[in-house]
């Protein structure tokens, strides 16, 4: 079977090309049938998944750069029918063409321990999106968008030796669209797609603010890690995703911008000879001056803006968010007491079907930390599963203290916002994870930087 699946990558390969422009030919032909019979959207989603394969196919770094557009692109509607087919969900199969090119010497199988985790986190959460689930059609597409996010760690996890180039690529795309984002802000913050009447905070492309916060925070802490790759321009993208994490007004980013800057302080003074009880002692004092003064002129400036009162407010939970939160909280813990919710779950992202009004008699109720969400969805012990995979990805890395800091911000961030059904945090996991992700993994003289190049 081996030899067989072999011998057929080769074919593909040789004949790439004419591949290509057949299934580009099959792209417009689909599109234009799906326009005539069904609209505009569901030719949209033809040419996405078929033409990305043909693109895929001719040009893999292009529809890496693509893909990785795609995932900053949440907010961008594509309702098909009864589901929300997003473009990185239709982009997953150009990815995985796209790398599949890309890829060093033959596929190699997941860790049996990954493998078993991510399958007791989704199987439970299958078993209940089927069975408990009050629409078991919203919940199992959920469920195949988590597992989406496993091809993807495991698709990025096999290019280690190209990583420094999808690394540049991706923070050019990155930085380009974030700057683009933030210029359309500055001038009419109303055209965002994830902009409101009462909530015109920074959002991009993405779903809501506190998912484009996690988006760039996140990358700053990917490029934190992988910084002997980095290039002069890199500061610029820097630049203009820490302005973006400041004006979309997301008090979790703002808290892992924090730690973030902790590891990178920490990094550069360990890289000066001093040692850890010095760093340390450096790190809570500098933290507690600037802090302090933070503080001082915030309380000065008073709740002249909205970013300022969110800041004041960081951890008041008898009003506004907080207090809303702290009520959605309280009801999914009363029901995971309940011994069949406690097994199995209720159902990836069932919250807001078993609560279709939410406090403010508003809209659905949404179940927003991941550490409730999870266990909600697929009962405590496919939160046991969720917990070992993130724990065996972190220990497949080779620089575990510093790569603690993707998966730390990752996870701050979706304590308050859950992101872990999109795309961008399996993305971010799978260009850190080095080692003990694939059984017998490939190496290249530019897979691991020196040592001497981190400091």
């Amino acid at each position: 079977m081996t030899d067989l699946l072999a011998a057929a990558s080769t074919w593909v390969e040789r004949r790439s090309r004419p591949l290509a422009a057949g299934l580009a030919g099959l792209a417009v032909l689909g599109a234009g049938a799906a326009w005539a019979l069904r609209g505009l959207l569901e030719a949209i989603a033809v040419l996405v998944v078929v033409g990305g394969i043909a693109l895929a196919l001719v040009a893999p770094l292009l529809a890496w750069c693509l893909f990785v557009a795609f995932a900053l692109s949440g907010g961008i509607p594509l309702s098909i029918g009864p589901v929300d087919a997003r473009l990185e969900l239709l982009g997953i199969p150009m990815l995985l063409v796209a790398l599949w090119r890309w890829r060093a010497g033959r596929a190699q199988p997941l860790s049996r321990w990954i493998v078993a985790s991510a399958a007791l986190w989704l199987g439970l959460g299958l078993v209940s999106s089927v069975l408990v689930a009050p629409e078991p059609l919203r919940s199992v597409w959920i469920w195949v968008q988590q597992l989406g996010g496993i091809l993807i760690v495991w698709a990025v996890a096999r290019t280690e030796p190209r990583r420094r180039i999808l690394f540049s690529a991706a923070s050019a795309t990155i930085g380009a669209l974030a700057l683009a984002a933030l210029v359309l802000y500055l001038i009419a913050p109303g055209a965002q797609p994830g902009a409101t009447s009462d909530d015109v905070r920074l959002s991009g492309l993405a779903l809501e603010p506190n998912l484009y916060a996690a988006m760039c925070v996140g990358w700053l802490a990917v490029s934190y890690y992988l910084r002997a790759w980095r290039a002069p321009w890199h500061w610029a993208v820097d630049a203009v995703l820490v302005v973006s994490v400041v004006l979309a007004g997301t008090r979790a980013a703002w808290i892992a911008a924090v730690v973030l800057a902790v590891f990178v302080a920490a990094t550069a003074l360990r890289s000066r000879g001093l040692g850890a009880g010095r760093t340390a002692l450096v790190l809570v004092g500098a933290g507690a001056v600037l802090g302090g003064a933070m503080f001082a002129v915030l309380a000065a400036i008073g709740s002249a803006s909205d970013l300022v009162n969110r800041a004041l407010t960081l951890l008041d939970f008898s009003g506004g968010t907080g207090a809303y939160r702290l009520t959605i909280y309280q009801q999914a813990l009363a029901e995971l007491a309940e011994p069949w919710r406690w097994v199995i779950g209720s159902g990836a992202n069932s919250f807001s079907q078993f609560h279709p009004v939410d406090p403010t008699n508003v809209g659905a109720a949404y179940l927003s930390t991941v550490w409730l969400a999870v266990p909600y969805d697929a009962g405590v012990l496919g939160a046991v599963g969720f917990v070992a995979l993130l724990v065996l990805l972190w220990l497949s890395t080779v620089r575990r203290a510093e790569s603690l800091a993707v998966f730390a911000v990752v996870l701050i961030c979706a304590s308050a916002t859950n992101s872990f059904w999109l795309a961008f945090p399996w993305l971010f996991f799978g260009l850190v994870v080095d080692r003990g992700m694939l059984r017998h993994r490939p190496t290249a003289p530019d897979e691991h930087p020196a040592p001497a190049a981190h400091a």
